[in-house]
């Protein structure tokens, strides 16, 4: 078949894509729970083998698929669940279907293969939803809020106190607020209705419960500097939190990014920002306050 070098270009890329998609697909299979889901993806799986087959027949070229893919895959299934799997590694079906559109004069088959693309776009979406994984998304969320609230504190007793170990002592008194008040708000959000069915009761308990582990787990990362440094190195404390700050609100950020379907660059930079800012403000607050009203420790 003679082609136009971009036409194969496209191809091959295409091509590649479809076989990590089976490799993907194929990984994440084991670990679907609902029978008639994993059914679905094993047919999408199947399309994308013999659409890979049809354009490695055209282009002459053949694509590994690295096995450090796989088991990248296969350990996100594993730890976090196939939902968030494949909404992390699965490829924009419209974008494949815009690209099968524009080689379809020169390739009628890609014609079928863009059909294919566009029925696997409505066959997956029930497998890329999940109540619980939106709760949890909704839960990293308040405990990110949370989190730079709980660094702003810090970095403003910090400067207040000038003394690691009056911080930590402080911190530890503002963690404790922290985790129950964040706890609290979860547990009433989850459970503002009037009849609650076991599932909702189940469903609120693991959202309240997970809060308090996060927020827990997040306050004791943004407080240990200030109990590993001597009690005089204020600087080195507070700048160890804020990278803590930072790469808590990194993993935060692509979490929800996934989920949520945003550009991680936009949410990181938005929720960077924001501890930024009340990180700042709360230094400032410290300085002033102790000069205002001349703290001497």
């Amino acid at each position: 078949m003679d082609l136009q070098k971009n036409t194969i270009s496209t191809l091959v890329r295409l091509q590649k894509t479809e076989t990590e998609r089976v490799s993907i697909y194929t990984a994440v299979i084991p670990f679907i729970k609902n029978p008639d889901h994993a059914e679905t993806l094993q047919k999408l799986t199947e399309d994308a083998a013999h659409h890979a087959k049809l354009w490695e027949r055209i282009t002459g070229t053949h694509h590994r698929v690295p096995a450090l893919l796989e088991s990248a895959v296969r350990f996100t299934a594993r730890m976090l669940g196939s939902t968030f799997t494949l909404r992390l590694f699965s490829c924009g079906r419209s974008r494949m279907a815009r690209a099968y559109d524009a080689v379809s004069k020169e390739v009628p088959e890609a014609l079928f293969a863009s059909f294919d693309e566009r029925r696997g776009n409505e066959q997956i979406q029930p497998l890329l939803e999940s109540s619980r994984l939106i709760t949890l998304s909704s839960i990293i969320q308040k405990t990110g809020d949370a989190g730079s609230v709980f660094a702003g504190i810090l970095a403003g007793l910090t400067y207040t106190m000038q003394n690691n170990r009056l911080t930590a002592s402080a911190g530890i008194v503002a963690a404790t607020a922290t985790v129950l008040s964040v706890t609290g708000s979860a547990y009433i959000s989850n459970t503002d209705i009037s009849v609650m069915t076991e599932k909702d009761y189940n469903g609120a308990t693991f959202a309240t419960a997970a809060t308090a582990a996060i927020s827990f787990a997040m306050t004791c990362i943004l407080m240990l500097p200030y109990l590993l440094f001597s009690p005089g190195s204020c600087h080195q404390a507070v700048i160890t939190m804020g990278i803590s700050a930072l790469l808590l609100t990194a993993a935060a950020s692509f979490f929800t990014s996934v989920v949520k379907g945003r550009r991680f660059l936009f949410t990181m930079t938005e929720r960077t920002l924001i501890t930024a800012v009340t990180a700042g403000a709360a230094m400032l607050a410290g300085l002033a306050a102790r000069t205002v009203l001349d703290i001497d420790i």
